[in-house]
């Protein structure tokens, strides 16, 4: 396993993405993120600055906009697509084929399930 400290997000995001896309395991903390199996989490406990794409269905909610909504309360942004500044693709068909799966995996961009994503709370 890898452990590093760095000091600038943008460097941290670039090698996260990286090793995320190398199937790689990283775990890391920095001055405001806690990163551990590539998945970034806010040490305060909020989503700020953080961008969420949701697609498919979801399972412990009552749909997408209650997901979105959770986020939104957490100080995080939902998008309706996937681009170099989501953060996030939540997904609980990770492997499926859909456009934005394959957006997500062009760009380096974690996608999680539904139960990753309670996990972060």
């Amino acid at each position: 396993m890898l452990s590093a400290s760095f000091r600038h997000s943008e460097v941290l995001h670039r090698h996260v993405r990286f090793l995320y896309s190398h199937g790689s395991i990283y775990t890391c903390c920095n001055s405001n993120l806690l990163y551990h199996g590539c998945i970034p989490m806010r040490k305060d406990g909020t989503f700020e600055g953080l961008t969420f794409v949701i697609t498919g269905s979801v399972e412990h909610f009552a749909n997408r906009k209650e997901l979105q909504e959770l986020i939104e309360s957490k100080g995080g942004k939902a998008s309706g697509s996937v681009t170099s500044k989501t953060a996030y693709l939540i997904n609980n068909d990770t492997t499926s084929n859909s456009s934005k799966n394959k957006k997500a995996k062009e760009l380096g961009i974690p996608i999680i399930s539904e139960k990753e994503f309670l996990n972060m709370l």
